[in-house]
């Protein structure tokens, strides 16, 4: 495991007490409207919100990351449960994986992970465990 993975895992285990069974990076992505609103994206990494994932079995947790260095770990968490989610599909272009998620509590997330991310090693990992939470 690459020295980053260690941090990102020991970054997990430290904020939420044990260690996930695989880790993940993601953008969770404005409505696409906004984007386009923003200079066809180039503004975008604005509003963007990166995250690292680790996988607990009915839940992913997220901590926040910059934009700009994904080693950069912020204070802001979030966790989406499983029994949260109303629907989630999936969509491919080329590397990257859109997952669109949407919660009982009206909330609709776009989450991008994109597979040929090789910062995190544990990226393929991410996605397969993504796809198999999202149930698509």
């Amino acid at each position: 495991m690459k020295k980053h993975d260690q941090d990102i895992q020991q970054a997990f285990t430290e904020r939420f007490g044990s260690a996930p069974s695989a880790l993940g990076y993601t953008i969770d992505n404005p409505p696409l409207w906004v984007t386009i609103l923003l200079a066809g994206g180039l503004l975008a990494a604005f509003v963007q919100k990166p995250y690292m994932m680790g996988f607990y079995g009915e839940e992913i947790k997220f901590i926040r990351t910059s934009v700009w260095k994904t080693t950069t770990l912020k204070e802001e968490t979030m966790t989406l449960k499983k029994s949260d989610i109303t629907s989630s599909k999936l969509k491919k272009f080329g590397p990257a994986r859109y997952f669109t998620v949407k919660t009982n509590e009206g909330q609709t997330h776009h989450f991008v992970m994109n597979s040929l991310y090789k910062a995190l090693e544990g990226q393929p990992q991410g996605i397969d465990a993504m796809k198999s939470f999202c149930g698509v």
